[in-house]
């Protein structure tokens, strides 16, 4: 099968990652999108809401497309999630399918910074989802690594109809009493507000 992967902190998962996940299934007719909550991201400040907590907004916002599964390779893994260890353990159980994994383009630009970003390349191919701030032929005038040119067909761009919504402006909405209704699915919404997250 065709997988695509979309690796994340989801703190919180919303509507612009569903909307991501079905487009670029669309795009490149994907059997399955796997979501990928990281426990521990190398790149970025711990998340807010707790493994549990962010496995089960995730579990809720993706249980109406049965082309969204989530997997718990990440989630209670307390050292740093490198991508390449992922895609090891994925490709470990799944040795069948063929992977894609998902990422802003504006972060291909530093992939031969990432941890054994060559092998990143073997593993899966490379879909950059071009975001409001980045143009992708600015992305693409920067690929001159020799990584990029050795794995040029292994990595895609795709211009989707991105919608302007983060997690960090959905807790940034939270703490100040602001509704987030229709920013992530209803079923998080509800979890959210019965957990009390983020509210400070």
């Amino acid at each position: 099968m065709d997988i695509g992967i979309f690796g994340g902190s989801f703190d919180p998962v919303h509507i612009g990652h569903l909307q991501i996940a079905e487009e670029v299934a669309e795009v490149l007719q994907l059997k399955q999108v796997w979501f990928i909550p990281v426990g521990y991201p190398p790149h970025r400040d711990k998340p807010i809401a707790t493994p549990k907590q962010r496995w089960d907004m995730l579990k809720l916002a993706i249980s109406d497309n049965a082309r969204f599964k989530a997997k718990a390779l990440e989630i209670n893994n307390k050292t740093k999630a490198y991508t390449i260890n992922t895609l090891k353990k994925i490709k470990a159980n799944y040795p069948k399918n063929n992977y894609y994994l998902l990422m802003g383009a504006d972060q291909i630009i530093n992939l031969d910074k990432w941890h054994q970003a060559e092998k990143i390349l073997k593993y899966a191919k490379i879909i950059g989802i071009s975001r409001s701030n980045i143009s992708l032929s600015k992305v693409r005038a920067k690929l001159n690594t020799q990584l990029f040119k050795q794995w040029e067909d292994r990595i895609k761009f795709l211009q989707l109809s991105l919608l302007d919504i983060s997690s960090s402006r959905i807790r940034d909405y939270l703490a100040k009493s602001v509704s987030i209704r229709y920013l992530v699915p209803e079923k998080v919404n509800e979890y959210i507000i019965k957990k009390g997250l983020y509210l400070n």
